[in-house]
This record gives structure tokens, sequence and C-alpha cells, in this order.
């Protein structure tokens, strides 16, 4: 299996072990430095939780000078936000689940993950829940495999034990997952199909927001309109990567914000507080760890996306 050398290994997939292969057009430099360009964390972030680290094999440290096609395998230090997860009941959306893995519909408004100062109320509060009470004991972080925005609906993966999590997120990082996403924005699209191709970094004057630019990592995604009334687009979306806010960010650069989005939106106040924020991660398929072979689910129009397609004469042709 190729292993994917720019995902965001720290961020998007928090793998307690991971292995990237040193791109061909990559300058010499320290194995943190390189670490640190393509996480957006910092060297001393990467150096608190690396745990160990090898070289082409042998085993190493930060400090090491790495090259084009050097082979770095990292293990990493569970991240202590996950450390203490209070379950918590919550009657979720499970839409499959098995020995192996558990497949739910994310509401919009509840966050994956808790954080300093938000130690509840989060989907990984109530998978912990959810498996402690069927007699498992959860990994540290509930087997997370991937995430989705606070206000973003639709589905999540998890997995049931360490190695199913391993084989998915590998499939995530080596892009093998194929995520279908349906959004509504602001403005009518042109062209009325393309492909996104970007960097994205953080804002330096808002640490909270995201940007396109020169540097970042890269993002990538296809989209084709299927509707369009009023100001507004309806889009389909293939997103190849997974970047932070990837797909409200890619839009919004080009003048086409999701609608009711609360941070990079337009007059989003009046759509949000009435229909929430209009992402919805509407489609995922992926080989299933135990039975080898691949499996897909998706999700039906929300009821909230209904009524604003029909308050605002927009008639959807396909879903």
């Amino acid at each position: 299996m190729q292993i994917h050398d720019e995902e965001d290994f720290f961020e998007e997939n928090f793998q307690q072990s991971f292995k990237i292969v040193v791109p061909q057009d990559q300058s010499p430099e320290r194995v943190d430095k390189f670490l640190s360009s393509k996480s957006g964390y910092t060297r001393s972030r990467i150096s608190k939780y690396t745990k160990k680290i090898f070289i082409n094999g042998k085993e190493d440290k930060l400090s090491r000078i790495v090259y084009p096609y050097d082979v770095v395998e990292i293990y990493l230090e569970p991240l202590q936000e996950y450390n203490e997860i209070i379950p918590q009941y919550y009657d979720l959306n499970i839409l499959y689940e098995d020995k192996a893995i558990l497949v739910l519909n994310k509401p919009a408004g509840i966050t994956v993950h808790p954080a300093s100062g938000h130690p509840e109320n989060t989907i990984l509060n109530y998978v912990k829940y959810h498996f402690l009470k069927e007699g498992l004991i959860p990994l540290g972080d509930c087997g997370m495999v991937h995430r989705l925005d606070k206000d973003t609906e639709g589905l999540l993966i998890f997995a049931k034990d360490e190695k199913t999590q391993a084989n998915l997120r590998l499939q995530f990082a080596n892009r093998l997952v194929k995520k279908k996403y349906l959004a509504i924005l602001n403005g009518k699209i042109l062209p009325e199909y393309a492909t996104f191709v970007d960097r994205l970094q953080r804002n330096p004057l808002d640490r909270f927001r995201y940007k396109t630019g020169k540097e970042g990592r890269e993002a990538i995604l296809s989209y084709k309109a299927i509707s369009t009334g009023g100001n507004y687009s309806v889009v389909d979306i293939d997103l190849q990567t997974g970047r932070t806010h990837q797909i409200r960010v890619q839009f919004s650069s080009r003048g086409y914000p999701v609608a009711g989005d609360p941070i990079y939106g337009r007059d989003w106040n009046r759509i949000y507080e009435k229909y929430g924020m209009l992402l919805l991660s509407r489609k995922i398929e992926f080989i299933h760890p135990n039975l080898n072979k691949s499996i897909e689910f998706s999700i039906d129009l929300p009821e909230r996306f209904k009524n604003f397609l029909k308050d605002n004469e927009i008639y959807l042709k396909e879903f």
C-alpha cells in the first residue's frame, strides 16, 4: 500500500504511530522541522508528543537531518485531552455497528472530541458511554478515525480495536476513502463543476480561521453544481483531502461561502439561527478491515436542508 507523504497525521488522524516518506523535492532539514512544516505544529509540541522515531528503520533523534525518500516512522504519546473522557448518555443515530466498527450520523452543533475547558457533551463522550454499555473497553480516543467540524452534520466512523483503527486511519491517510459532501453556498457558482487545489494554513491574525496561501497543507476537492435558486447554489462535493475547515475555506476564498457558516460566511446570522450551517457529510465508502470488501454508507437530506430549499424555492434535481 502506498504511503502518502503529505497528510496531516497529527491533527487529522490522531494516530499513535505514523509512517511518512520524505518527498523528492524536499530540501535536507532536521526531521523535527520537516514534521512541523507538514503538521502545522510547533517543533516543541512535536518533541513533547514524540515517544520514538525511526528513520529508514533505525531509531534516531528529532535533530537528525532527513533527505528525499527517507522513511520516517513516528510513535506518539497519547494526547492528554483523550486520557479521561467522561462517558455520557446520548441517543446516538447509529447507522451500522459490528464487532469492528461503528458508523453514526453526527448532528450539527456537537463537537466531536473534548478539549481544554470543554470536557463534556461531545461525540466522544457519547461513544464512550455506548461502548461501555455494550461491554467494550474503548480505546483512549474511543476509536476515533476522523473528524467533522462542530456545525457539520453527517457520517463518522469509529473503530473498536487498535488494529481496525490503524487500518482505517491508513486508508484515510492514503486517500482511499471516498467522501461525498453536499453544501448550499451563497451565490450562483461558476463554473458549474471544477477541481480546487490549494494550500491551507492558519490565519496569523485569527488562530480559529484558516486561509489559502502559498504555504500550508495541500487541499483538493472537486464539485458539481446540482441546483441553483435565488442567490444560492447546491453543490455535490468529492473531498480528496480532509483538512480542517477545508470545504468552507476553499469555497469562501472564491466568493461562495457555505450558507450559515459562522466563521467564513456572509449574512450568516439569519441563516444559522433558523437552519444552522448547511454542510453535510452525506456519503462515505471504504474497505471494511475485517470483511476486506468495500462498504458504503449514505444519509438522506436532513429536514433543515429541505426546509431551506423550500423556503428559497430551490428545486433539487438529484441527491
